[in-house]
């Protein structure tokens, strides 16, 4: 039997599309913009009822394209409530035992870099929150200490920190000749005048 006229563009009403099927279970937070998209991609109300109650739809639809059943998204912190960084982690092998006690200052693709350069979450949480966690990796990854690293003037990149200590300029040098360095200076006038040194 096909379905009666929609009450709105897009919208049916058959059994299996009814919203009152969307409105049972626990789903009543589903907005009809977000009942619209889970059905356009094939998600199915009991699917949305099996994954944790504190993800939002976008999320779940996140999990299902990546193919990550219910099972594996449960027993993950609230803190961790967008399918694109759980996806990351979960993909990358991590538990919410391993990303948990990472701080909360770090996101999951953060923490996933993290975990892949070998940083503990005590490790990551040593750095100064200037630095977030891409950076870290970064440095870390170049073996540059985190107070070192702080040394060098805050607007300065983690890559600009890094070029300047391959080539011997340390924090002690940018403060002592800190009349020739500016805020203003980008990354290529920054590889330019090292060219002069």
């Amino acid at each position: 039997m096909a379905c009666p006229e929609p009450a709105r563009p897009g919208e049916t009403r058959c059994a299996e599309h009814a919203p009152e099927r969307w409105t049972t279970g626990g789903l009543l937070g589903l907005t009809d913009l977000d009942i619209r998209i889970l059905r356009s991609q094939g998600i199915t109300p009991e699917q949305v009822a099996a994954y944790p109650r504190h993800l939002v739809p976008s999320s779940i639809r996140d999990l299902v394209e990546a193919g990550i059943g219910p099972e594996r998204a449960q027993g993950w912190p609230q803190r961790f409530t967008f399918g694109s960084e759980l996806v990351a982690m979960i993909t990358a092998g991590l538990d919410p035992a391993t990303a948990d006690p990472y701080p909360e200052r770090f996101s999951g693709s953060e923490i996933v870099e993290l975990h892949r350069a070998g940083l503990t979450p005590s490790a990551a949480d040593n750095w100064p929150v200037r630095f977030d966690g891409h950076d870290i990796a970064y440095l870390a990854a170049k073996r540059l200490p985190p107070r070192y690293c702080d040394a060098y003037p805050d607007w300065m990149a983690p890559s600009v920190i890094a070029r300047l200590h391959s080539v011997g300029v340390t924090p002690e040098v940018i403060a002592g000749t800190a009349d020739m360095w500016t805020e203003a200076m980008s990354e290529d006038e920054i590889e330019q005048f090292l060219s002069l040194l």
